[in-house]
């Protein structure tokens, strides 16, 4: 559906056939529908700010799909949307399933002026009844999240504009039912999804396309501050890193350290994830040695790359300094977490309303 746009509108079990290889196939395509991909842009799109609990954008968007009049006001739909739905991938498996986001959309839905295309019923029902025959599979399996690697997917991977708008706004916004998650940690929890449908080097591609461009210049060097910050938390529990101990809070964690915890765990699962392509890499494979070769001089060769790569040297050349200063002069490590850890801020937005606005960096 979200990659071609064509999809079976009635796959329940009885439409559905295993082969012997294990192949499950539709039969039976009597009820049929297709989604232009602008719509399939908007679908995804509904996802990511369903996920991201954006429902500002969420009611925005559904003006642009022409679900409302344009004429609406959002604010009291955005308010009945906070209410109505839980958090998409937060939720506990009682509640995350496609039937209990339905019946919220539907409440709301009936509330206000919504006129829904056919498209949208058809995608609602095929949904619906592919959620049934997994869950009478597996009471306990999370659709939504099960669906969300695709969508990280195309999110990293896909060239239209809208959905590189989506994919920063995912990244920018902080949730406080998350933690705080950082930039670099949403970041890396999205490229960990997308593994599964694509390879590092693809994504790497594609993010450099959407970040090396001036106007984001902010968000590259917030993720650089966050990513010396990491590395630099990894030093100070070099121990427990090597003991594979790192999931263990410390006694007396500070916010701060938590994240930055978190967001060294969910790198190394990430690069857990990686291991067949740096496998191949490391073996000599000619295919993708080249490619990686040809990824690293396009990223070199552009101005901007070069800037953050010699500062992100610089940084951690300082951070490196400092710390092995602090551990000759026995600073305690609070001190040394003062004087250079930058308080963590809604991934540029400050500096990116500075840079908007002409003013000097700060």
């Amino acid at each position: 559906m979200l990659d071609d746009g064509f999809f079976h509108a009635d796959p329940h079990a009885g439409n559905l056939l295993v082969t012997a290889d294990g192949t499950l196939t539709y039969i039976d395509f009597g009820m049929v529908s297709y989604v232009t991909r602008e719509q399939r842009l908007g679908l995804i799109e509904s996802i990511v700010h369903l996920v991201n609990r954006d429902f500002e954008l969420l009611a925005n968007l559904y003006k642009e799909l022409g679900f409302i009049p344009r004429s609406e006001p959002t604010g009291p739909i955005v308010q009945a949307l906070e209410a109505a739905l839980p958090d998409a991938l937060d939720a506990p498996v009682s509640e995350l399933n496609l039937k209990n986001v339905f019946a919220g959309l539907g409440n709301v839905m009936f509330e206000f002026p919504f006129a829904l295309p056919p498209f949208y019923t058809a995608v609602i029902r095929c949904l619906g009844v592919l959620e049934g025959v997994a869950l009478q599979a597996d009471a306990k399996f999370p659709v939504i999240r099960a669906a969300y690697p695709f969508v990280a997917a195309k999110l990293l991977t896909d060239p239209s504009p809208r959905l590189q708008q989506a994919l920063l706004d995912l990244l920018r916004k902080r949730s406080s039912k998350q933690g705080g998650a950082s930039h670099l940690t949403r970041l890396v929890g999205i490229l960990e999804h997308a593994l599964g449908y694509t390879d590092p080097l693809t994504l790497t591609e594609n993010l450099a396309q959407i970040y090396l461009i001036p106007e984001h210049a902010p968000l590259v060097r917030e993720l650089m501050d966050q990513a010396v910050d990491m590395l630099d938390y990894l030093a100070s529990r070099a121990p427990e890193l090597v003991d594979g101990a790192l999931d263990t809070a410390r006694a007396g964690e500070t916010v701060e350290d938590a994240e930055l915890r978190r967001t060294a765990l969910a790198v190394q699962s990430a690069v857990r994830g990686t291991r067949d392509v740096l496998g191949e890499l490391l073996s000599g494979q000619p295919a993708a040695h080249s490619r990686a070769q040809r990824l690293a001089r396009a990223l070199l060769a552009e101005p901007m790359g070069q800037q953050f790569v010699l500062d992100f040297g610089l940084k951690l050349g300082e951070r490196a300094t400092v710390r092995s200063a602090g551990v000759l002069l026995n600073w305690p490590e609070e001190q040394l977490n003062r004087h250079y850890r930058k308080k963590p801020t809604a991934a540029g937005e400050q500096e990116g309303e500075a840079a908007a606005k002409g003013a000097p960096r700060r």
